[in-house]
Parts: C-alpha cells; structure tokens; sequence
C-alpha cells in the first residue's frame, strides 16, 4: 500500500521538527490516508552515527566545511558543488544505507516524498533520475532567509519556501522554473500559529513565575546549540529584577552545567527545562528571546511576537538570518558577548524600543499561518492522482546488489 513519505536528516533539528509538524497535520485532518515519517540518518553506518552524536553532543567538533562553502553554493553549480556531493555521497550513501532505504521502498512505497533537506533531496532525485521510484517528490525548503544550490535537482515537481524574497530569486537563479517555486511560509508547530490562545500572565501563573518581571528567555533551537552557563550566570549576577527561562535542548552537556549553577545559586528567578518537544507555552512566558540564528528558532521566535537577540551566529546560512533579524528590525545581533547585558538594560529602559521590535515581528508570521495547509492540499492532491502501481523490483534489486550506490552521479 502506497503512502506519503516524510524525510529527513537528524543532522538538523529544524527539519525534523517541520516533518512531525506536517505528519500531525496529516493524521489530524486525512486520518485515512497512509503516512510514513522516515529518519534517513538512521539508515547510515553506526560510526557516522557515533562521531554526529559527538558533534551535536560538544564533545568536539569538527572543521566546518559547510560553513566555509557556503557562499560558494550560492552561485550556479561549480566546483565546491560537486565536491560537497561526492562528501555527501561517501558520508551518508553507502551500499549498505542504499540497500535498507530500496527495501524501505519495496515494502512501503511512497506515493508522494515530501523532503525536508538538501540531502534527501540529492537522493530521492537519483532515485528518480535512475527510474527505482517514479514518485512526486516535493522539497520543503529549510526555515532559512537564503538557500544554496544543493537543493536544486530537476526531479524536484515543486519546492516549497518561506516568505523570504531571497529564496525564491536564488532558485530561480539557480534554473528552477518559476512555476515549480511555492511561496508557502514556513511550517510551523500549530502552538506558535496560536498566538491569541496564549495570555502571557496566564502562562507566567501556570509555572509560578512573577507575572510583573521583565522576563528573558534562552534558547538554543533543537539542539541547544548555546553556551547556556555563562548567558545564565552573568543575567542572574546583573539585575535582580530579571527573570529567567533557559530551554536547554537535547545537549547534556548544558544540563551538567546549568544544574551546578543552579544548584549553587539556587535562584528561583531562573526557570530551567530541558529539552522540550513544544516550547511555545513556556517562551510565550518572556519579554524578549536569546538564541542563535537558527532560522527555525527566529521564525517561531517572531511568530511569538518576541524580539529576539541574537548571541550566536555561525557562518553561512545562519550569517544571513542574523543580518535578516537586523534589517527587518524584530531583533539585535550581538557582536561582542560583553555587549548582552547592556543591550538588556537599555531595552528595559527604553520600552518604546521593544514596542517596536514587537510590532515588526506581527508583520512577519501571517503567511507562516497557511503554510502546513497548503502543503499538505499539494501532496493530498498528487497523492490521489498518482497512479499506484508498483515499483520495479528488478530495478531495485539490481541496484542493492551494486558494489556501491553512486548517488551523486
């Protein structure tokens, strides 16, 4: 029996948490029809599952290729493309991962890929490009202000974007037809669409916060990818009248440290959760958000209609959500970690300012209040016109016999 597939990498936490949000849609609305979520990191060898682990964990870390060949990706398909998917291909595609996702495929075929990441859609495009699967692959493009050209494949029937001008030009740029470019918004958790049912002082009671603090939140995205203590330790030590709400994310590594803190301090100003599958109650709790410049984090941030400051940018596509937060006016971007604390104060002081920032990001989240509706009308729609026939087992036992798959070619 055909289904909708939903793929992604847990390399990012962003794209996952997008598929769980369309997944529950799906099953919410179109109980009927069949849906599979599919983890493509999990059919990976066990070392590359390890040492991702460790790098997300901050045991180590790794030179940032990606980082550094960002900008390269930006411009038409040259050299840091095709060797980024030969990296691509050697890290994630063996002939073993090959073989578990083409059994996947022969025992629940897909009627319709919605693929959330540039690596699901390089495979399910040479997948489609070598005729194993025939199937509409729809591309759900990440929550970011810009995209690359890893993403771009001819395979691909539609690409759906966020409301940021930049994405739609770079795909076109980039040779993708216009016609096959959906501005959708971004598919956000339907708490954070929920605005209006959330009354801050309400909130503030549930968690025995004082509902008159001035009150931060922290918050490093999926993997809380911030340096929680020393963000905590300097706000606890600055004003007594702040109030604090730290989500940590699924790194232990914060919630070892933040408890030693916590634990000395013994502060009931600072509210400490771990890692939570749907944040949206608890920061609708705060005045304003630190965070990184994850463009999942801001999105939901100014769905919120919080102003964020942003205390951590990494290169590349996170670099341009940073100078989005600036110009677009719903945040500040610190350049010095010395600079977060008198950026606090002189918000308190000047609530005219934060008034502002606020009004800026009620601008932003309206297309985001469709976006999961009208992807799921596109994949419900190809779904019922797919024909459902299978696909050729010869095709793909033949290719899991190969000595290797060679998706990037």
């Amino acid at each position: 029996m055909h289904s909708i597939w939903l793929t992604y990498f847990t390399l990012s936490g962003a794209h996952k948490i997008e598929a769980i949000t369309i997944q529950n849609y799906l099953q919410t609305h179109f109980p009927s029809v069949p849906v599979k979520i599919i983890d493509l990191f999990k059919f990976t060898t066990f070392s590359i599952q390890k040492i991702s682990y460790l790098v997300n964990q901050g045991n180590f870390s790794l030179p940032s290729l990606w980082a550094k060949s960002y900008f390269s990706l930006q411009r038409p398909q040259g050299v840091t493309h095709k060797i980024l998917k030969k990296l691509i291909n050697f890290l994630f595609c063996s002939r073993d991962f090959h073989s578990k996702l083409l059994n996947e495929i022969k025992s629940n075929p897909p009627g319709v890929i919605l693929s959330f990441g540039d690596i699901s859609n390089f495979i399910f495009s040479y997948l489609k490009r070598k005729s194993i699967i025939d199937t509409p692959i729809f591309s759900i493009l990440s929550p970011d202000t810009s995209t690359h050209n890893l993403w771009v494949y001819p395979e691909i029937s539609f690409y759906f974007v966020p409301n940021y001008p930049d994405v739609k030009c770079a795909l076109l740029k980039f040779g993708v037809p216009e016609h096959k470019v959906i501005i959708a918004g971004i598919p956000l958790r339907s708490t954070f669409l929920n605005k209006a049912n959330l009354n801050i002082k309400e909130c503030r009671r549930k968690y025995k916060l004082n509902e008159d603090k001035f009150t931060v939140g922290i918050i490093g995205g999926y993997h809380g990818d911030l340096k929680f203590f020393p963000i905590i330790k300097s706000l606890l030590n600055a004003d007594s009248n702040l109030q604090i709400i730290a989500v940590l994310g699924d790194k232990r590594i914060n919630l070892k440290k933040v408890n030693k803190l916590y634990l000395k301090y013994g502060d009931p100003r600072c509210l400490i959760r771990e890692f939570l599958p749907d944040p949206a109650e608890l920061l609708n709790c705060t005045d304003l958000i630190i965070t990184k410049s994850g463009g999942l984090t801001i999105a939901e941030s100014y769905q919120l209609e919080k102003p964020v400051i942003i205390v951590k940018t990494k290169s590349g596509q996170e670099e341009l959500n940073a100078q989005f937060v600036s110009e677009s006016g719903i945040g500040i971007v610190l350049k010095k970690k010395t600079e977060l604390i008198p950026t606090i104060k002189s918000l308190i002081s000047n609530p005219s300012l934060l008034k502002q920032m606020t009004d800026r990001t009620k601008e932003l989240g309206e297309r985001n209040r469709t976006a999961t509706q009208l992807i799921v009308n596109y994949a419900i729609d190809a779904f019922n016109r797919y024909p459902k026939r299978k696909n050729s087992i010869s095709q793909i036992t033949s290719s899991i016999s190969s000595s290797r798959s060679k998706l990037g070619e």
